[in-house]
C-alpha cells in the first residue's frame, strides 16, 4: 500500500534513485508464510541485538557515545527482514489489513521503548501506557473494519513502495565497497540559470544515481530498525486517515488536521495508536502571533533573529517611519535589548519571481497557468521582547522590499493596522520567506553540503593514513554522504518533476 498522494508528491516518487535502478522481485511466494507481527518481532529482536553489538567503555557505556558504524553482517540481517515486510505488505489489500499485520495489539509506548514522547515534548498526544485491554482492541478493529468488502486496487508493478525503496537501497549499499580515495565533482549548471556556474559551490561526492556512498557511512544498523519501525507505523496511519477521515474533511484546516491520529475514536474511547502524532501546539496556535514570534527563536530555524543593535542602519526606511508613526521608539527599545529582527532581503536578488513550479526548460510539455507560480518576498519582520523577557510579539512585518514601477510603496502591516485577512496573509508571506532560507540556505547549504567535502577529505586523508584524528572524526562523517547522495537526485535534484521546483516558491 503507498502512502498517501498528498504526502507523495511526484519528484519524490519519480526522482528517488533507486526506485528505476534495481526493481524487487514482484512475489515473494517462499516468505508468504510470514506475519506482520512475526516481523515486528524481528525487528524489534534485530534492535536488541544491534544494541549489545555497539562498543562499550569500561563503564558499560556507549563507545564514543553512539552506535557502531553499519556492518555487511548486520546489513545482510536487515536484507532478511525487509524483504519478510514487503512480503506482508503486498498481501495487505487495505488499511485495515496493513493495521492488522504490523501495528494491532502494540500500544503506542510499547511501539516506542527507547523513550517516552511525553517525555520529549507534552505538545503531542499523550500515549497509551501499559498493555491493550482485548475488549478494546476489538472494538478498535471492528471500527477500522471496512463495511464492505472490496477486492485490493491492483498494483503497478513499477510503483514500489516503502519497504521496497528501503529494501533495494539495502541491497544496492551491500554491493559499495570503500575505495582507496573519494574523488571530487561539480554541481552542474542548472538549464534554467544557465548564467549562473556552480564551479564555486563546495564539492561533492561524484557517485551516480545508483551507487550510494559505503555502507560503512550509512546509518548505523539500529538507527535503520528504528526508521524501518517508523516507518511502520506512519504508513499505517496515512493511509488509514486517508480512507476514514481525510475524504471527509470540509476545510483545508480539517484536511490537514484529519492526516494525523486522533486523540479520541468517535470521541469517546482513547486512541492507543498514535500512528501520527498530533502538532498539538501547532493546529492549535498556528494564528497566534506570540507563538509564530517564538517559533522565530525556538523553531526550526532559529539563525535568523537577532538582536536589532542600530535600527537606523539595520531596519528600513519604511519600517522605521511605521513604527514612529506607532509611536514606537525603537531606540529606546534596542537600548534595552529588546528590539529583534529577521531580515530577508536577499531574496530580491533572485532572477524568477514568481518561480513556474515546472520550469519550461525541464517541463515543455506543460503549460505555464498561474495555478504553477510560487511566490516569495524580500521581506523583514521586527519583534518587540516583553519586560520580563520570557516572551515576544511581533510589532511589524515588512513585504516586497525590493519594489517595482507598478507598485512603488513599502507595504508594512501590523496586527493594529491591518485587516485580520492582510495580517494573516502578512504573516503566511514571511513564514514562506523563512522557510525558504531554511530549507535552502540555513539546513542544506550551511549544514549538508558544506560539511561534505570536508568529509571526502577526512576520508582521504585522516582514514587513509590511519591518523588518531579518524578516531575523533569518524562518528561525525556517518550519515551526511548517504543523505545528500539521496537528496541530489530527490528532494534538490534538477529536472522536470522536480521537488524543489514543486515545493517550495524560491524552487
Amino acid at each position: 500500500v503507498a502512502p498517501a498522494a498528498a504526502f507523495a508528491p511526484p519528484a519524490v516518487l519519480k526522482g528517488t534513485p533507486f526506485l528505476s535502478k534495481t526493481s524487487c522481485p514482484s512475489s515473494y511466494s517462499a516468505l508468504n508464510v510470514a506475519t506482520g507481527q512475526s516481523v515486528l518481532q524481528e525487528l524489534l529482536d534485530l534492535e536488541t541485538a544491534f544494541e549489545q553489538d555497539a562498543k562499550r567503555n569500561p563503564d558499560g557505556t556507549k563507545f564514543k557515545g553512539q552506535d557502531g558504524p553499519l556492518t555487511k553482517e548486520q546489513l545482510v540481517k536487515l536484507v532478511s527482514v525487509i524483504e519478510k515486510a514487503v512480503a506482508v505488505e503486498k498481501s495487505a489489500g487495505s488499511g485495515f489489513d496493513l493495521f492488522s499485520q504490523f501495528v494491532s495489539g502494540q500500544s503506542d509506548e510499547e511501539a516506542n521503548p527507547q523513550v517516552s514522547r511525553k517525555a520529549v515534548t507534552t505538545e503531542t498526544e499523550d500515549s497509551l501506557g501499559g498493555s491493550i485491554d482485548s475488549k478494546v482492541m476489538s472494538f478498535v478493529e471492528d471500527l477500522l473494519k471496512p463495511k464492505t468488502t472490496t477486492p485490493p486496487a491492483t498494483t503497478d508493478a513499477s510503483q514500489q513502495s516503502t519497504f521496497e525503496k528501503i529494501l533495494v537501497l539495502l541491497k544496492t549499499l551491500l554491493e559499495m565497497t570503500i575505495p582507496g580515495d573519494f574523488g571530487y565533482a561539480q554541481y552542474p549548471i542548472h538549464l534554467e540559470y544557465r548564467n549562473q556556474p556552480l564551479a564555486s559551490m563546495m564539492k561533492m561526492l561524484p557517485n551516480a544515481p545508483n551507487q550510494p556512498p559505503p555502507f560503512e557511512y550509512s546509518f548505523s544498523a539500529r538507527k535503520i530498525v528504528r526508521l524501518v519501525l517508523r516507518v511502520v507505523r506512519f504508513e499505517v496511519g496515512l493511509v488509514l486517515a486517508e480512507q476514514l477521515r481525510v475524504n471527509d474533511a470540509k476545510n483545508s484546516e480539517k484536511f490537514y488536521e484529519a492526516w494525523f491520529s486522533p486523540k479520541r475514536i468517535m470521541g469517546v474511547i482513547k486512541n492507543p495508536f498514535n500512528l501520527v502524532p498530533r502538532p498539538n501546539r501547532v493546529i492549535k496556535k498556528w494564528e497566534d502571533d506570540a507563538e509564530m514570534a517564538r517559533q522565530f527563536l525556538a523553531g526550526v530555524n532559529p539563525v535568523m533573529i537577532q538582536a536589532c543593535k542600530d535600527p537606523a542602519t539595520q531596519l528600513t526606511p519604511a519600517t522605521l517611519q511605521f513604527l514612529a508613526d506607532q509611536n514606537y521608539d525603537v531606540e529606546q527599545l534596542a537600548s534595552e535589548k529588546r528590539l529583534l529582527f529577521a531580515d530577508y532581503s536577499e531574496l530580491g536578488i533572485l532572477e524568477k519571481n514568481p518561480h513556474n513550479a515546472y520550469p519550461v526548460v525541464y517541463n515543455p510539455d506543460v503549460p505555464e497557468s498561474p495555478e504553477n507560480m510560487r511566490y516569495y518576498h524580500a521581506s523583514q519582520i521586527v519583534f518587540e521582547l516583553d519586560r520580563s523577557r520570557e516572551a515576544m510579539d511581533i510589532m511589524a512585518i515588512e513585504l516586497d522590499m525590493k519594489h517595482d514601477q507598478n507598485d512603488p510603496q513599502p507595504q508594512v502591516f501590523s496586527r493594529a493596522t491591518s485587516t485580520k485577512n492582510e495580517w494573516l496573509m502578512a504573516k503566511t508571506c514571511i513564514t514562506t520567506a523563512d522557510s525558504q532560507y531554511h530549507e535552502w540556505v540555513s539546513h542544506l547549504g550551511n549544514t549538508h553540503l558544506t560539511f561534505e567535502p570536508h568529509i571526502l577529505a577526512i576520508h582521504n586523508t585522516l582514514r587513509k593514513n590511519n591518523h588518531q584524528l579518524w578516531d575523533f572524526f569518524e562518528p561525525l562523517t556517518r550519515d551526511t554522504l548517504l543523505l545528500n547522495w539521496a537528496a541530489r537526485f530527490t528532494l534538490a535534484e534538477f529536472g522536470p518533476d522536480s521537488f524543489g521546483d514543486y515545493m517550495t516558491s524560491a524552487g
